[in-house]
């Protein structure tokens, strides 16, 4: 039997949010947040080995829009496997706002790419 991982790390800065603050957001957060979120500093760290990244974006999102930081983060998540399995790799990346969350993975990335460039189907 093989077990599928999602895997990521973000450490998002919020400059002016005392860590008292952070912290106190946090911990009223939902339990079933699908990741680790904990203060680091001025940062909001947000990691999983094997999380949710859905609610991973979402949360940090959410502290955006709590705190009134403008900007956006880069998210980056990897999907591996615990077997060699042919379709079983892959990742993508969201870039958040504190409005709005924008996905991209690996699939459409080939896709968009191989229509862009005039490429014949993908064969495997």
């Amino acid at each position: 039997m093989a077990n599928n991982y999602t895997s990521f790390s973000t450490i998002v800065p919020m400059p002016n949010v005392p860590e008292k603050d952070l912290e106190d957001w946090l911990g009223a957060q939902d339990d079933e947040i699908g990741c680790e979120a904990f203060c680091d500093g001025e940062s909001l760290w947000v990691r999983s080995n094997d999380g949710d990244a859905g609610e991973a974006a979402d949360l940090i999102m959410r502290a955006l829009e709590r705190f009134d930081i403008d900007g956006c983060v880069i998210f980056e998540y990897a999907n591996t496997c615990s077997k060699l399995r042919p379709g079983e790799f892959g990742g993508g990346a969201a870039l958040i706002s504190r409005y709005e969350v924008y996905w991209t993975d690996l699939e459409w990335f080939i896709e968009s790419t191989r229509k862009l460039n005039h490429l014949p189907p993908v064969i495997n």
